[in-house]
């Protein structure tokens, strides 16, 4: 699946590993927008709401990096969140590798409306917990549906076409 235009992209890093989350559009508006307890949705998602999802993505992936950190006895402290809207490959977090593993979410907002939240890892990251933990951990056990995906790699003058971002599922 292609990464669509004005999707929102989270990218973090656990250790030595990186992982983007992205959410379209809508859903990050109804998150900020319930987060931030507002009855309307923003026209834009602008600093505030950014940061807010930010914070989202901060909370949740401290909880996973701190309990996966004490299972594999290694060191997962998260950096900072920085959350941008996705308009160009030059918005992708520029990952350490071009191997990512796709991970799907499907996910209700407490609002009754479903979603997906996609996440992207870096696979030397995934192979080494699923070793580590033993094969329960595998992503594709999740709710969700895991893949290879090849992370488009702009050169700062020239970035790839939205086609060339594409991946495909196992």
């Amino acid at each position: 699946d292609e990464i669509q235009s004005n999707s929102i992209i989270i990218d973090i890093s656990m250790g030595d590993h990186q992982t983007a989350l992205v959410l379209d559009e809508d859903t990050a508006k109804q998150i900020a927008m319930q987060m931030m307890g507002t009855g309307e949705a923003p026209e834009v998602m602008d600093e505030a709401y950014l940061s807010t999802i930010a914070e989202l993505a901060n909370t949740i992936l401290s909880s996973l990096s701190n309990n996966l950190g004490q299972k594999l006895k290694d060191n997962l402290v998260p950096s900072s969140p920085t959350a941008r809207v996705y308009n160009s490959a030059m918005d992708f977090p520029g990952f350490a590798t071009d191997r990512l593993k796709r991970l799907e979410f499907e996910v209700v907002l407490d609002n009754g409306i479903p979603a997906k939240l996609v996440q992207y890892i870096d696979e030397e990251a995934v192979e080494q917990w699923s070793n580590s933990l033993g094969a329960e951990s595998r992503p594709a056990a999740n709710n969700g549906r895991a893949g290879g995906y090849s992370a488009p790699r702009p050169e700062r003058e020239q970035a790839p076409s939205m086609g060339q971002m594409s991946g495909g599922y196992q």
